[in-house]
């Protein structure tokens, strides 16, 4: 089966204003038909970070994909906060991303630093303008160990 330009976009709209239950989607005689997930691995990745982000038609967001935590920029018409920014910070570092994918409204995130491994999520919700950071950390060296953790938020 042939998938049209139009039918990607418009299961990626579907998707960001939540029909399918997060799927991307269609419609076909007027049932939702879900479509191939629209996406790409970091590697394969050309826009330059400070263009790098995820929208789902009420917010714009931006994605730093060099870490596995930071954000830049909030624009939700009429508001924009082009100067926030959000730094989540382990032992004082940034942890570097290791790899990271993308969809339209979710940044997928996996570094490690100082045998902590580390995995972000970043997810618009849909009809929203809000976003969801969720964050998994997991001790990769025996026994246990304390975690000091830093945020950094302005605008």
């Amino acid at each position: 089966m042939q998938i049209s330009r139009r039918d990607v976009i418009q299961g990626v709209a579907a998707a960001a204003v939540g029909e399918g239950k997060g799927k991307s989607v269609r419609r076909q005689a007027g049932q939702l038909v879900p479509i191939p997930d629209f996406g790409l691995p970091g590697d394969v990745n050309i826009v330059e970070e400070e263009h790098f982000g995820v929208i789902n038609g009420l917010i714009t967001a931006g994605v730093n994909y060099r870490d596995t935590f930071s954000l830049r920029g909030l624009f939700a018409p009429p508001y924009a906060s082009s100067d926030f920014a959000l730094d989540i910070r382990l032992f004082g570092e940034k942890v570097p991303a290791r790899e990271y994918s993308w969809r339209p409204i979710e940044v997928r995130r996996q570094g490690a630093v100082r045998g902590i491994a580390a995995a972000s999520v970043f997810v618009l919700a849909a009809r929203q303008r809000a976003g969801i950071l969720a964050i998994t950390l997991h001790n990769t060296a025996a026994g246990r160990r304390s975690i000091p953790v830093q945020f950094d938020i302005t605008g």
